[in-house]
């Protein structure tokens, strides 16, 4: 076993027990994350703690969090799950932006889509005929243009667009509210085989997590912290795809509602999301023309063609005052936000198009700067 492996396997080890804290919060996490160079440092020197807390450090048992994190790991793997750690470089790069980032994600697929464009497509548990044949065509089109789509597994909706997702070829990330070796929802088991085959599964939940009612607010704010936008199909007032995009807009995403008829209880929520603001969805291109950085070919698209010693590189016109605020030496994002004047999930977006790109390195602290090649 070589070191470098032997010392992954060790952080994978301490990332989980860290989860495993009784008095974990996302708010310390947070402030861990955004303070230390390495928040394992706190295994070494648990007192650290003190500082990001009113804690007793003695609660932080470091050998009994490190064994049960063990057990979580051999089990994980010996049945052919993944493990991503915060500090992971396949870690979603979107997701690092939220409030509340997992500092584990458990997976069973292609992790590599995590950082690919996606798009969240979720809704009602019981569509009508309208809602199903709207979704279809949706993740028709979304999966034409490359685009990753995003849900939770869940009856009606979500595994509607997982279904036709996979038998279109494309990519998705189904989001479970339990562990991995949870067989739910069982009516989908057939779907989530073929998800896990040619898409990816995911959860920050450990081994031997049930479903549990109060988890899946929790799941949703995944399903909108790894995509750029959210549309919501069919939904009624009190359904819990609103918490999806609850999320969303806490977390600065783009939010499209499908209209439905005013007199069907399942087109509620989308109204009453357009009333306040979401974009209706009407065609497909809308969420193209608020994503730009996905890549819709949009006839008159006048993009910025900037031109150095090495190549001739294409910006969107919206993400030129970005790339003009990065050169090669590293950067924070926060400085890049604060200079720039624009709404930080407009900066975020340019970000990712960007680094998608190869235009742009991503470092640790949150920093950026240009490749070497630009």
């Amino acid at each position: 076993m070589s070191r470098d492996f032997s010392n992954k396997c060790d952080r994978t080890r301490k990332w989980i027990a860290l989860t495993l804290w009784e008095g974990f919060k996302f708010r310390i996490f947070k402030q861990l994350t955004d303070t230390l160079a390495d928040p394992l440092v706190i295994f070494d020197d648990p007192s650290i703690l003190n500082k990001f807390a009113k804690l007793n450090s003695k609660s932080f048992s470091t050998d009994d969090l490190l064994e049960k994190a063990e057990i979580i790991c051999n089990l994980s793997r010996s049945k052919g799950f993944g493990i991503l750690t915060f500090d992971n470089e396949e870690y979603p790069r979107l997701l690092k932006t939220i409030s509340s980032p997992p500092p584990v994600l458990f997976f069973r697929g292609n992790e590599k889509f995590l950082n690919m464009p996606a798009i969240a497509v979720v809704g009602t548990r019981n569509p009508t005929p309208y809602g199903l044949d709207v979704t279809r065509e949706l993740v028709h089109q979304l999966t034409d243009h490359g685009v990753v789509v995003v849900s939770g597994l869940a009856l009606g909706i979500d595994a509607l667009a997982h279904a036709i997702s996979i038998e279109k070829g494309g990519n998705t990330i189904a989001v479970l509210g339990c562990g991995l070796d949870q067989k739910y929802p069982v009516s989908n088991q057939q779907i989530r085989s073929n998800i896990e085959k040619k898409g990816l599964v995911i959860t920050e939940f450990d081994w031997g997590t049930p479903p549990r009612p109060g988890q899946y607010p929790q799941r949703n704010r995944i399903i909108s912290g790894i995509s750029l936008g959210v549309v919501i199909v069919e939904a009624r007032k009190t359904s819990g795809a609103l918490i999806t995009i609850n999320h969303a807009l806490d977390q600065g995403r783009e939010v499209f509602a499908v209209p439905g008829p005013i007199t069907s209880p399942a087109s509620q929520g989308p109204l009453m999301l357009i009333q306040q603001g979401a974009t209706p969805l009407l065609n497909v291109r809308d969420i193209f023309d608020q994503l730009p950085s996905l890549g819709f070919p949009k006839p008159n698209t006048n993009k910025i063609a900037l031109s150095d010693k090495h190549s001739a590189i294409h910006i969107e016109p919206q993400f030129e005052r970005i790339w003009e605020l990065i050169s090669d030496q590293a950067v924070a994002v926060d400085d890049l936000i604060a200079k720039s004047g624009l709404p930080a999930h407009q900066v975020q977006t340019g970000l990712l198009e960007l680094e998608l790109k190869g235009y742009i390195k991503c470092l640790p602290g949150n920093c950026v700067r240009r490749s070497t090649e630009f």
